[in-house]
């Protein structure tokens, strides 16, 4: 177990889609994040990437309401739709500064 203030950064790279519970692992990321640290995170745009295993899918409002409930821990500093150059966003990018 890591002591809470461990890390400057943690990233979770197309991982929340897979968990039953996406919060518990933001939760513990910031947890073990120093004052100032990053969470960066990507996540599928609602259902651009055919995957089984995917337990949840996201749209902006549902994406929003999710990084939301994290303001009392975190400064959203991105939160945004990101695309190669000439593609239709396919992935949001969210980046949390711990508090």
């Amino acid at each position: 177990e890591y002591v809470g203030g461990t890390f400057d950064a943690v990233i979770h790279g197309e991982l929340w889609e897979h968990l039953p519970e996406p919060d518990k692992a933001v939760r513990e990321a910031l947890r073990v994040l120093k004052s100032g640290g990053y969470l960066i995170s990507s996540t599928p745009i609602g259902r651009h990437h055919a995957d089984p295993m995917h337990l949840r899918f996201w749209d902006n409002d549902s994406i929003t309401a999710f990084v939301q409930q994290f303001e009392d821990q975190a400064n959203v500093k991105t939160l945004g739709a990101i695309a190669e150059e000439g593609c239709e966003p396919s992935c949001y990018l969210i980046v949390l500064e711990r508090k």
